[in-house]
């Protein structure tokens, strides 16, 4: 008899073999075999998981209705109070708050989530124009790739860090400056929105709709695409021109970069990473 992977030959298979499901292979109700039979079981540090050993880091845990959750997998509880993680197969958690700019929402799950108390939008149009999430509207004719937002080093728990990037170019026969594409970097996803409204994730060409799992999906409506990710982050593209990045208000004075730093203050829009001002937007 040949074995599948991480497992041994025996000649007295367990009445019950330990599973994600059953770590310790109780099967509690289960009629025990009067007698042996012979067959395959999982080598030690290894566990079943539809009939494949895997090692137990790799197990999900149960939740109270007794389904399995994903290792990985992340959620708050209700009243947003902690946040929960599933790893190796125990639920762990931590004290936790919304951030700033945020609110605790109840959800129609077992979880709650925080929820922005709004969003504001920084816009790039035309030749191009910039607005910033404060309101202070500029041109700048960059012929590189410049980044639009960019959370700061340091963040404050639940708030996810980010880059949006423009790519501007000189599209013949004209001789002013476009905006040529988009890059969000997001959740260990590099996207880009780019002409014609063609996306490219992670170096590969996808197709349109496309959904990386519940944080993160890509649609397309009235000729843009839109990236939407669960925190709220929304950026739109019209494959031409024209772009808009709304940005939830738990991002306040967070971002750096052509759109601003989101603190309700036009004046000091252009601030390099180091927090110095500068008028130099090339820099």
């Amino acid at each position: 008899l040949e074995c599948p992977t991480y497992s041994t030959f025996t000649t007295c298979v367990p009445a019950c073999s330990p599973s994600c499901q059953d770590p310790e292979g109780w099967c509690e109700g289960t009629e025990v075999p009067a007698t042996c039979k012979e067959g395959c079981v999982c080598q030690p540090g290894y566990v079943l998981s539809e009939q494949h050993c895997v090692p137990w880091s790799q197990c999900g845990c149960k939740d109270a209705q007794g389904g399995l959750l994903p290792v990985g997998k992340t959620w708050l509880s209700r009243g947003c109070t902690q946040r929960c993680v599933c790893k190796a197969g125990a639920i762990q958690c931590q004290p936790f708050t919304c951030p700033s700019g945020s609110h605790c929402q109840p959800d129609a799950t077992s979880t709650d989530t925080c929820a922005p108390d709004k969003s504001e939008q920084c816009s790039v149009f035309g030749d191009p124009h910039y607005r910033t999430f404060d309101g202070l509207s500029y041109r700048f004719q960059g012929r590189m790739t410049y980044t639009l937002v960019k959370t700061v080093d340091v963040l404050p728990d639940g708030v996810e860090p980010l880059v949006v990037e423009g790519r501007n170019k000189m599209i013949p026969p004209f001789t002013s400056i476009f905006l040529h594409e988009i890059l969000v970097m997001v959740y260990g996803y590099t996207i880009q929105l780019q002409t014609n409204l063609e996306l490219v994730v992670n170096n590969q060409k996808m197709a349109i709709p496309y959904k990386v799992n519940e944080h993160l999906r890509v649609t397309m409506r009235s000729h843009r695409l839109y990236l939407i990710t669960n925190f709220e982050l929304v950026v739109s593209f019209d494959g031409r021109n024209n772009a808009v990045i709304s940005l939830p208000s738990m991002y306040e004075g967070l971002v750096r970069g052509l759109c601003g730093n989101y603190d309700k203050n036009r004046r000091n829009e252009f601030m390099l990473p180091n927090g110095t001002l500068t008028q130099n937007l090339n820099t």
